[in-house]
Order: C-alpha cells, then structure tokens, then sequence
C-alpha cells in the first residue's frame, strides 16, 4: 500500500505543472501599472489598472465600489480618455445630480481616479477636479424623530403590561415558556433615560451595576453608548421596578443582566395598541426611544439643561438642547413675567385690551 501511494504520488507531480510564486512589493506594482497604463487607451482599462494600484491599501469591497463610481462617472461624462477629462465637464455633470449622498460618493470615486491618474499613472499634470463645492447633502427629516411619551402613556403603558403578565394567554410570549415580563422595563426606561440596547439584553446593565443603598444605577462605559462610565440616580418607581423584578429573579447571579431577554419593538407596540396609543403621531413615530424624549422633555420643563444632560448622559449639552428642550410661547412667558418692571406677572387682561382693531396709519389709507 506504501509503494502503491508513493507512485500515485510521483505520477501526480510529475503531470501537474509547477506554479513559481514570486513576491512583489507594493511600489513595484504600482511602477509595472504606471507604465502599462500609458499603452492602454481605453478608459475601461484605465479603470482596471486604477483598480489594481488601489487593491494594495483598501479592502476588496471598497475597490468594487470605488470601480462601479468611476464607471457611473464615466458613463454620463461619455469620456472614453481619462486624458480628456476636463472639470467645466465634471462640473455641469455634478450639477445636474439631485443633491444626495450618492452624488457625493461618486465624485470622491471620480476624484480618487483623476488623482492616481495624476500620479502613479501619469496621465494627467493635476487631478484638476479638486475642491468643487458640492454643498452638504440634505440630513435625515426631523418628522420621522421619535415622539416622546407622556405621563399619561407611560402609566397605561405599564398598567397593560401588567394585565398581560398576569393574563393567562398573554399577547407577548417566551417561545415555548411564560408571558413577556416587560413591565418593570417599562417602569425604569421612564425614569432612567436608558437606551434600549443599554437597559435589554445580555449585554446591558447587571444587577451589581444598581446600589441598593445609594439607589443609583451604574450605566458601564463598555456598554454604553457614549462609551462613558456614568451614575444615574434612581426614582421611587424606578426603584421600586427594580426590588420586585429582583424578587422575581432572587437566584440571578449579580453578575448577570438585569434584563437577559431582549424584549422586541412588536410586544411594545401590541401593549400601545392595547392601551389606546396611536403608534403614530403628527408624522412622528413612537418606540423604544420615546421613552427616553418623555425623560427629557419632562426635565427640560422642570431643572437645568445642565442637569437634564446629566440624567440623559449627553456629553454635547447642544444634543439635550437640539432634541429634547422644546420650549413653548407659554413657558417662556412664564420664566420672564418675573422681569417685568412693574412686579406684574402672568398675561394682561384681555377685556383692559383697548380697541378691538388696530387704527391704520395715514399711509395705509393713502395719505400722506
């Protein structure tokens, strides 16, 4: 058996050709790509040897679309040359793109091409096609931002919830197992400001993030959003969420997460549902982050925006002010009724309002 393999063996290298593997360095390649590419006319070949200098320091998903770019560019421009590349022509073609993102991903590609060309290929003196304003592209709509809760919401929220922990055919199940026990979530994210991720699953918080005897809850830098470490403290009901939800899991080791089960968007929308919550609103969706706006709407109304960024854990006090302070007519008459000169407050009568209409001035009624 021995001799019989090792025959097999020799047969095999002798029919299969040999295949010598050299080692090129990078700067190499790009000097064998310079010089073919002043024998290729061709744009498209132009575009393969641009592909393969760029392969060396980018990924392979990145060279495909940087390729597909250039080749869109290309195309609309009908530039058969990148040695006839002019920027009045990338230009008047950039400017009759719509302004999206896309617009701005294929003039990088386009720019990126020009550059090596003018480089490693040289083909052109100067990319030519640099700094041409293209304007920012239009940002995400404000309508579709989440709305925020209100008290209200909050506690039929947490009412249903609990009807249906109890319910003895719940609407949210465990495959396989109980009801969906998302009550005392519902309960914390209303006063804790937490993020979904943060506060659900089995990488949130743990039961020895929450001091008991301090009442605070510890928000950890690795599962954070802002990747900072961050103690938040814990109202009454939030507290109080927590020692019965503890009392419901007294063998969890502290180690584990408060919450292990991710609690899905689909059971929090059955119990808005089931309480009378419209899921949609003025054009603004809710969900689990409407929570969250409830919190700092609430605390814009009520403390500091200084404070408010520290419950919500925002670094940039512009992100509390931007999203969560929206302040009315109403309340900012009412923090400066208290800088009359008169020691008046609140709004003037409407029956001491003298005359009804507003008299015209001469030129309105065309006098001079």
């Amino acid at each position: 058996m021995v001799g019989q393999a090792f025959i097999v063996g020799a047969f095999v290298w002798w029919r299969v050709p040999r295949v010598t593997v050299s080692v090129v360095s990078p700067s190499a390649v790009l000097h064998t790509a310079s010089e073919e590419i002043h024998e290729m006319d061709g744009i498209h070949q132009q575009i393969e040897a641009f592909a393969r200098a760029f392969s060396l320091r980018a990924k392979p998903r990145t060279v495909t679309e940087y390729r597909r770019a250039v080749v869109r560019m290309v195309g609309r421009l009908d530039l058969t040359d990148v040695r006839n590349l002019t920027r009045a022509a990338v230009v008047d073609c950039l400017s009759s793109m719509p302004a999206t993102k896309a617009r701005l991903n294929d003039y990088l590609a386009l720019l990126a091409f020009a550059r090596w060309a003018a480089t490693d290929g040289g083909l052109l003196d100067s990319p030519l096609i640099e700094d041409i304003p293209l304007g920012r592209p239009p940002s995400r709509s404000r309508a579709r931002t989440m709305r925020p809760f209100s008290e209200d919401e909050v506690r039929r929220l947490i009412s249903e919830a609990e009807f249906d922990e109890r319910s003895a055919r719940p609407r949210c199940r465990i495959p396989g197992g109980g009801p969906v026990m998302r009550s005392h979530l519902y309960a914390t994210m209303a006063v804790v400001g937490g993020r979904w991720r943060e506060m659900c699953g089995p990488a949130a918080v743990r039961w020895c993030d929450v001091d008991w005897h301090g009442q605070t809850i510890t928000f950890r830098a690795e599962t954070s959003k802002n990747r900072h470490t961050d103690v938040v403290p814990l109202l009454p009901s939030a507290f109080e969420a927590l020692r019965k939800w503890r009392a419901l899991n007294a063998t969890a080791p502290a180690e584990s997460p408060i919450w292990p089960r991710l609690v899905r968007l689909e059971c929090l929308r059955s119990d808005m549902q089931a309480a009378g919550i419209p899921l949609l609103a003025e054009g603004q969706p809710a969900g689990w982050h409407s929570f969250r706006h409830g919190l700092g709407a609430r605390l814009a109304e009520v403390c500091e925006p200084t404070i408010a960024a520290k419950v919500l854990r925002h670094r940039d006090l512009s992100m509390t002010m931007r999203t969560y302070a929206q302040v009315g007519t109403e309340r900012v008459r009412k923090a400066i009724s208290g800088l009359d000169p008169k020691g008046e407050t609140g709004r003037y009568p409407q029956s001491d309002i003298p005359g009804a209409k507003i008299q015209e001035s001469p030129l309105t009624q065309g006098g001079r």
